[in-house]
Order: structure tokens, then sequence, then C-alpha cells
């Protein structure tokens, strides 16, 4: 299930620094709807998970367990450039 996150969210990160207007969200559920994955694009990328009937809209947590709190993206490459930092989708 982590292996199956990761990719999901890696996915998620690469495609997201190559496609739409700045100040976007997007959000991923799960097949069953109990989990939300919402990432978020705005000078910088970062994501929340929800547990439970809630949702990660924009009005925020509604009956659900956030389990991860809004967090930072973001990769150093080995020649020192950053991915993630004012990314462009």
């Amino acid at each position: 299930m982590k292996k199956l996150f990761l990719a999901i969210i890696l996915s998620l990160f690469t495609g997201l620094l190559f496609s739409s207007p700045k100040g976007r969200s997007y959000v991923l559920k799960s097949p069953d709807g109990r989990i939300v994955t919402e990432v978020r694009v705005a000078g910088g990328i970062s994501f929340r998970v929800v547990l439970g009937s809630g949702s990660a809209g924009d009005a925020g947590v509604s009956d659900g367990r956030l389990i991860v709190a809004s967090l930072p993206v973001s990769m150093v490459l080995g020649n020192g450039d950053v991915l993630g930092n004012n990314p462009t989708v």
C-alpha cells in the first residue's frame, strides 16, 4: 500500500510540474472513497491526506480524519536544481 501511495504521489509530482495554471488543486480518491489526497500547486507543491467520510476540499475536513497535514513536496537533483519550487502546471 505504501509503495502504491508513493508511486501515485511521485506520478502526480512529475505530472504537476509540467502542466496547469498556478493555484490549482487536484483531488485523488481511493476506489471506495474513504481515502482522499489533495495535491495543491501554488508557489510550491503540497499534499494532504484525509481518511473517512470527509473531503480534502477548500472547505476543510468535514467528518473525516486528517492523516497527513499539508506537507511540501520537492526534490533536489544532483546538479543542485530543485524540482517543486515555483512550479507551473
